[in-house]
Parts: structure tokens; C-alpha cells; sequence
């Protein structure tokens, strides 16, 4: 199931410095519109979505939001429902989050660096013991 991912906005805003404070970061991806389109004559579908960063207390907001095109599948493999009322088959809806989480986020994260906000994501922690592997010499 390919996934091509066109952006129609990306937005950041810091509102202050950021402080040596505890800051609450939440990431939230959401799909906000389904819709049957056809691509070079062959059915495919366009998912709008959009990955909001709230930060708390409010040093900044990052907002992505773009259309994910689905095509290269059966629409029944893809979608449920007709009209205004269709929705992804869960295989699909997990898909398009993985692909929300993947290039989107990626934009999100050099977008907060150059707003020189902390990243969307929490950093791995490495916590080393006295049994963790070492190169000497």
C-alpha cells in the first residue's frame, strides 16, 4: 500500500524562551478528512491529516498537516462505507498513522529545532552499568 505524503501546511510558533523548567510536550496525529478521488484514472484514496505539538506551559505550538494519497490497492482492501460516511479498515488506519509518525514527525522535529523548541519526542535514555559493553584499546 504506497503512501505519498503531499504537505499543505506547516506552521510553528514559539511564544517565549524556553526555560530550564519541566515542560509538558504532547503530540497528537489526527486524520481530519477520508475521501475516494481518482489518480491517473485509477481509484485511490486521500487521507487529510494533521500532527499537532502543544507544549506546556505554552513556549510554542507546531502544527503539520498535509494529504496522504493511498493508491496502488483495491478501495475495499483500503475503505468501508459510502458517501460521506466511509472510514479506513483498521490495516489501513494504522498504516497511515505509522506514515504520520514517520515523515511528518521527522518535519515536526526540525521544525522545533529551528524554532529552538525541545523536539516533539522524547529522547532515548542510555543508562550504562557496570556490565555495558566497552572499547578499549
Amino acid at each position: 500500500m504506497p503512501i505519498q505524503i503531499v504537505y499543505t501546511d506547516v506552521a510553528g510558533k514559539r511564544n517565549h524562551e524556553v526555560s530550564a523548567e519541566e515542560i509538558s510536550i504532547q503530540t497528537k496525529p489526527g486524520i481530519t478528512a477520508i475521501e475516494r478521488i481518482k489518480l491517473a484514472g485509477r481509484d485511490a484514496v486521500a487521507v487529510r491529516f494533521q500532527l499537532i505539538t502543544d507544549y506546556a506551559p505554552s513556549v510554542g505550538i507546531l502544527n503539520v498537516q498535509g494529504i496522504m494519497i493511498i493508491s496502488g490497492e483495491r478501495i475495499d482492501n483500503i475503505l468501508v462505507g459510502e458517501g460521506k460516511n466511509i472510514d479506513l479498515l483498521k490495516p489501513a488506519e494504522e498504516r497511515v498513522f505509522q506514515a504520520m509518525l514517520q515523515d511528518p514527525l521527522i518535519l515536526s522535529i526540525n521544525l522545533a529545532r529551528d524554532l529552538k523548541l525541545p523536539p516533539p519526542i522524547s529522547s532515548p535514555k542510555i543508562l550504562l552499568g557496570e556490565d555495558s559493553p566497552r572499547i578499549t584499546e
